[in-house]
Parts: structure tokens; C-alpha cells; sequence
């Protein structure tokens, strides 16, 4: 079943994969990654980098988006998770991290109802 039609996903040991721009997430919101997980599988990979050094035991990566499926596959016991390897630098990983964390992150009251702070036209 370690079979992929995109050559660039492949299945990564979950202990290889570094975790750098890390983010706390409600045991809630966790709970319903993991029950996802658990009943439909998993739907999108994680995305990786492979690390610019590593220490010579194999390929280790850097996690670049999917902390919270790359946690609930780790709470599920699994020991590999399918990955979309890119090559990237630092920076463009940092960068990618914080998107995917400000387009996942709970709407503030103001952004679920901006006609809140718009001025009245009349």
C-alpha cells in the first residue's frame, strides 16, 4: 500500500521529520484531526524538506506544513506518513509554515463578521 502516483510523495518514518516552527493547537481541534485521520484516512500529505545536514543515519527532513496530521499519525501509532518532499531554504520554510498556520487558525469575530467594523454608508 506504500504505492504513490506523484513521484514527489513518498512514505517518511515519522522519526526523521523535524518539527521547527511548532504551534499549539486545542485538544479539540486535535481530537477531531485525529478522528478524521482514524475514519477517512489521510487525505493530503504532510509537506517536507530534506534537511540541509543530516547525521549520516538516513534521509531526515524538516516539516514544512501538516503539524497537525503528522501529530494525530503519531498518536495513532503509525511509524511512516505519506510527504511531499520539496526543496526549499529556511527562509521559504519559515514562510510556508506561517501561511499555512494564519489559513488554519481560528477567525477572529472580526474577520467572521467584517460588515462589523465598517463604517455605515449613509
Amino acid at each position: 500500500m506504500n504505492e504513490n502516483r506523484d513521484p514527489n510523495i513518498r512514505w517518511i518514518p515519522l522519526d526523521s521529520i523535524t518539527i521547527v516552527n511548532p504551534r499549539d493547537r486545542g485538544k479539540t481541534k486535535f481530537k477531531q484531526i485525529v478522528d478524521n485521520i482514524a475514519r477517512l484516512g489521510l487525505k493530503r500529505p504532510i509537506t517536507v524538506t530534506p534537511k540541509e545536514s543530516g547525521n549520516g543515519d538516513g534521509p531526515e527532513y524538516d516539516l514544512v506544513c501538516g503539524q497537525g496530521r503528522l501529530e494525530a499519525f503519531r498518536f495513532l501509532g503509525e511509524s511512516e506518513i505519506p510527504a511531499l518532499v520539496v526543496h526549499v531554504n529556511r527562509k521559504e520554510l519559515l514562510l510556508m509554515s506561517l501561511v499555512e498556520m494564519s489559513t488554519s487558525a481560528k477567525p477572529s469575530k472580526a474577520t467572521q463578521n467584517p460588515t462589523h467594523e465598517m463604517p455605515d454608508p449613509t
